[in-house]
């Protein structure tokens, strides 16, 4: 093989290897929507989740989407706010009952919300809430590491605070439910 034999060998290898990278990045941005959100769309019943006196909550989104979600009344009637819980980016409002039964026990109201495309709701995750703003995050959390939280919060509009829990992880009750996360959450929403 010559010098012209061997340079039209490399030039097909360069193609190829283009070509082969470019429709990989297509099928990435393509899926993008499914490597983020993970929606489980098989919401239990209430009371199977410990909710027994959780209600069925549905409204209408200003473009006509009907979305549903729980009503979780506080344990005490004289409770003057409702908490909006939204879930992360898997699984659906079932996921929150603990949290909302702890409010309940708290004296606050909770709606337990799916986005669009969770929970059996129409559509896909797209709607944004404006108002005030409490973050927390694990330093452990492996999932959504704390920079990145930090990097969200910084870009997000006042009032707002951010909570980080020592060790941490993702999931781990401390960060869902745990008495510094329930004791923030409590003086946020009396001060707002």
């Amino acid at each position: 093989m010559g010098a012209s034999g061997a340079n039209a060998t490399i030039q097909r290898v360069l193609l190829t290897a283009v070509v082969c990278g470019a429709a990989f990045l297509l099928v990435l941005w393509l899926a993008q929507r499914s490597l983020i959100y993970f929606p489980d769309g098989r919401v239990p019943a209430p009371a199977g989740v410990g909710l027994p006196s959780a209600a069925l909550a549905s409204f209408t989104t200003a473009d006509g989407v009907e979305l549903e979600g729980w009503f979780v009344p506080a344990a005490e009637t004289s409770a003057d706010r409702t908490i909006v819980v939204f879930n992360g980016n898997a699984g659906n409002r079932a996921h929150r009952a603990m949290l909302a039964a702890s409010f309940a026990a708290r004296g606050f109201a909770t709606l337990l919300v799916d986005y669009r495309g969770y929970g059996g709701n129409p559509g896909l995750p797209s709607e944004q809430l404006t108002c005030p703003l409490l973050v927390i995050a694990g330093t452990d959390d492996r999932i959504v590491p704390v920079a990145d939280t930090q990097l969200l919060f910084d870009a997000a509009r006042d009032p707002k605070e951010m909570l980080v829990i020592d060790g941490a992880g993702h999931n781990d009750e401390e960060l869902m439910w745990g008495p510094n996360v329930l004791g923030t959450i409590t003086r946020f929403l009396h001060a707002s």
